[in-house]
């Protein structure tokens, strides 16, 4: 019996410790009610929305400090730290914003709480909890179905990232709504912008098909970065971090604060270098970001300017599972140049203009530009496989020779996106979509050879371009039905067409250059609808139907 009733009193502990509610009403300055307001308790995955009273209700909590924020369109954020012992009725009230915020800018591409798609959000202060020197798909290993992986074993230089088993060139990145796959390849290399988290205010992941976005189709997820907000205090910091491997980062970051109540200045330099875990992986690595912007309450200007130059030996090669036994750090590539060098420049310019508290448009420009290559030594090549002629002489003729290559991707990637955002009371409407070109040139060079006879300086034994426009429009549909039901329809129309020019790195069997000079164009339609249902604080039911599609890559 005396066992009985320490179990009752275990359990009536238990409940009475996860019994706490926070009840609250959200206001604005003049005492009326706002409806629809977004309210989060931070650390938590628990989010809720203020009813057609401004009442808003999280239950079943256990008896510890949380902090509520509120936020609402056109509005101040304002956070609480709530103390669950006095459990009375919270008010929130939320003063007019002075300024436009730029969270805007990914509106059109994000996912709202109550979408029924599977998600997770990574704040600034989350980020940099874990930031400390490697690259992205490390940064985001512990959320649910990412595994990452890297070639020098360090996270540092050529990393990869997969997401329900499905690789990068499945998965759409963007940039504040701007693509950043590769339009040929379809991949993302992360080495090209590094320590790019370090100038991220938070960072989206959508598990699946997704919402409609910016750029390739997406069938294992979409992950989406919003670069640095607005500022309004100034500040200047100073991060270095250093692991295994003589793994070392050093970045400093300054801002200007809000100037004059319009103007900001953000501007971050970074530099970092491993040696790696694997033989000869070493990778040295540098960027910037900078960025500029002009805000008042209804306008706001904002350019980014930043990039990145990487220097990574080459370590993609692998090892074999027999090898694993004896030698886990073996590189097959023993050559001191074989490296892989590239530099790429990324210019964005937004501008958003909100027309009320239910409407606002922006409208973004971007370039970027990427050239770079990578240097092999190879043993006897044939002279053929080149455009060399052999070599002849009165005793004998040489017909292949060491030498070392470069094969060389310059490239052009510039447009728009664009996106109107309507919100009123439960309904949420978004137009948007992108008109962008791709112009890149693949070609190849010999700098050195034992044996050239009719070679000249840079032999160019290839050369290839690909052009590619692509046009994407979407409409999406939120209608949140009383405070449990939402319906959520997502409709997109893609339309590519892609042209390459020239011939390849490789021979036919009669010695030709092989042409892959070819035209295709495809016209996709992706729907995706769904309804979501929630049961408790925490606890979702949704059913979700989505199509994507997308085109071959260059390799297919």
């Amino acid at each position: 019996m005396r066992k009985l009733f320490s179990l009752i009193g275990v359990l009536l502990i238990g409940y009475l410790s996860y019994s706490q509610s926070i009840n609250g009403i959200v206001k604005d300055t003049n005492g009326n009610i706002l409806h629809g307001a977004t309210v989060e308790l931070e650390n938590t995955f628990l989010l809720k929305f203020s009813d057609k009273n401004g009442i808003f209700t999280f239950s079943n909590l256990k008896t510890q400090d949380y902090v509520v924020t509120v936020r609402f369109l056109g509005y101040e954020t304002v956070s609480k730290t709530i103390n669950l012992s006095l459990n009375d009725k919270i008010e929130f009230v939320l003063a007019e914003r002075t300024i436009i915020t730029d969270e805007v800018i990914v509106q059109a591409t994000r996912a709202t709480q109550n979408a029924p798609i599977a998600f997770s959000n990574m704040n600034k202060s989350e980020i940099e909890a874990v930031n400390l020197g490697q690259d992205v798909p490390f940064l985001l290993a512990l959320t649910p179905s990412v595994v990452a992986s890297s070639d020098a074993g360090a996270g540092i230089g050529y990393t990869n990232i997969k997401i329900r088993g499905t690789d990068m060139t499945r998965i759409n990145i963007t940039v504040n709504g701007i693509p950043m796959n590769d339009p040929e390849s379809h991949g993302v290399w992360w080495v090209n912008m590094p320590d790019l988290v370090s100038s991220v205010d938070n960072v989206q992941i959508q598990r699946g098909v997704g919402t409609s976005t910016n750029g390739a189709g997406a069938f294992g997820a979409n992950i989406n970065f919003k670069t640095t907000s607005v500022n309004k205090k100034a500040y200047a910091q100073l991060d270095v971090s250093g692991g295994s491997f003589r793994s070392l980062k050093r970045n400093v970051r300054v801002g200007s604060g809000l100037l004059n109540e319009h103007f900001t200045f953000d501007l971050r330099l970074s530099k970092i270098e491993s040696d790696g875990y694997v033989d000869r992986a070493s990778a040295d690595l540098q960027s910037f970001f900078t960025s500029a912007t002009y805000v008042d309450q209804k306008n706001l200007l904002k350019f980014n300017f930043f990039g990145g130059k990487e220097e990574t030996y080459q370590a993609w090669y692998g090892v074999s599972k027999d090898m694993l036994k004896t030698d886990r750090t073996y590189n097959p590539y023993s050559y001191e140049n074989e490296i892989d060098h590239y530099e790429q420049t990324h210019y964005q310019l937004f501008y958003v203009h909100e027309y009320s508290k239910s409407l606002n448009f922006d409208l973004a420009l971007h370039y970027t530009k990427g050239a770079g290559y990578y240097e092999q030594y190879k043993e006897d090549e044939d002279l053929a496989d080149y455009g060399l002629e052999p070599l002849i002489t009165t005793d004998f003729q040489i017909t292949s020779t060491d030498l070392i290559r470069r094969k060389w991707l310059d490239n052009d990637f510039y447009g728009l996106t664009y996106s109107l955002n309507y919100t009123i009371k439960n309904l949420g409407l978004t137009v948007g979509g992108a008109v962008n070109q791709y112009d890149g040139d693949h070609f190849g060079q010999v700098i050195w050879a034992k044996y050239a006879a009719n070679s000249d300086i840079r032999h160019e034994y290839y050369y290839n371009n690909g052009l590619k426009n692509d046009l994407n429009s979407f409409i999406k549909m939120n209608y949140l039905y009383g405070t449990k039901w939402n319906l959520f329809v997502d409709l997109q129309y893609r339309h590519i067409d892609y042209e390459i020019d020239g011939v390849d790195d490789y021979r036919n069997w009669d010695g030709t250059q092989h042409n892959i000079s070819m035209y295709k164009a495809y016209d996709f339609f992706n729907p995706k609808l769904g309804i979501n249902y929630e049961i408790l604080d925490n606890q979702n039911l949704y059913f979700s139907f989505a199509v994507a599609n997308r085109e071959p890559s260059r390799s297919n």
